[in-house]
């Protein structure tokens, strides 16, 4: 009975063992099948690692060679924007030029024409026109001008009186009196005995020794000795109270016919009322 006993607990631990080591079997069967696919997932997963490498490689080399493009475009970018800055600077500063360069051209042109018009002003005044050898030279004294003034003098043959304006008048006194050898000016400024009311022109003669005399060239119609005595001649004196002031005190000057039209040719017109000489006493 004992015996039987025995064998059944064999039987039973060897049933136990052989399940167990069965289970084992299987176990490692299972795991060998697990480690096999691991095995399998690992060279695939390994083979796409390495794929993905080469290939992150590649994208690596490629995002090298764009950098380095980028880097090239940058720097060429900048060439051409430091180009492109130097360029518009030299296009300012042309526009620049060409502006000037136009104004100065308009300038000119106006010049030109001024000039033009100016030397057309000249060519109508009488050639030889300070040089005219109407009157005997005396000298530049106070004494030979009043002797001039009073024997010599001839209004032009044609004059008509309020026919020739101060200017007209102012210009051929001072002809007359330069070609009988005196240093005689046109002089300009607000009318002496009514500054208010406009301008007037009438002659300065300087002498040697300094002394300057002003005359009143429109008071010249009537140089008899008896409008001498009377006071009444056109030299501006003492006997003219408050006129000295204003007949030395000018505005403009002029040593000949020539500045007095240059001064005036700005204004259209104006140079004309010099020219005493057309029509007049041996000229045009």
């Amino acid at each position: 009975m004992n015996d039987i006993k025995r064998n059944n607990v064999l039987l039973i631990i060897v049933t136990i063992a052989v399940i167990c080591m069965i289970s084992l079997m299987v176990g490692i069967y299972n795991l060998n099948g697990e480690v096999n696919r691991l095995n399998t997932d690992y060279s695939s997963m390994s083979s796409k690692y390495y794929s993905e490498k080469d290939r992150s490689n590649v994208l690596q080399n490629e995002l090298n060679g764009l950098n380095n493009k980028y880097n090239t475009l940058q720097s060429n970018y900048n060439s051409l924007k430091s180009g492109y800055d130097i360029l518009q600077s030299k296009y300012d500063n042309l526009q620049g030029q060409s502006f000037t360069i136009k104004s100065n051209y308009q300038n000119l042109e106006s010049e030109n024409k001024r000039i033009t018009s100016l030397l057309n002003q000249y060519e109508k005044v009488p050639s030889g026109y300070y040089s005219s050898n109407s009157f005997k030279k005396h000298d530049n004294t106070n004494i030979e001008l009043r002797k001039f003034l009073s024997t010599e003098f001839k209004l032009p043959t044609n004059y008509q009186l309020d026919v020739f304006d101060c200017s007209e008048m102012s210009s051929y006194l001072q002809w007359a009196l330069t070609n009988a050898g005196f240093n005689a000016n046109i002089v300009s400024g607000k009318t002496p005995w009514s500054p208010d009311t406009g301008y007037h022109a009438w002659v300065i003669v300087k002498f040697n020794d300094g002394v300057e005399q002003a005359i009143e060239s429109t008071a010249i119609t009537d140089n008899s000795l008896l409008n001498i005595l009377a006071g009444n001649f056109a030299i501006v004196t003492s006997t003219h109270p408050g006129y000295s002031n204003y007949y030395y005190g000018y505005n403009e000057r002029y040593e000949s016919i020539y500045f007095a039209i240059k001064h005036n040719s700005n204004y259209q017109g104006i140079s004309n009322q010099w020219n005493w000489w057309e029509g007049y006493w041996g000229f045009i």
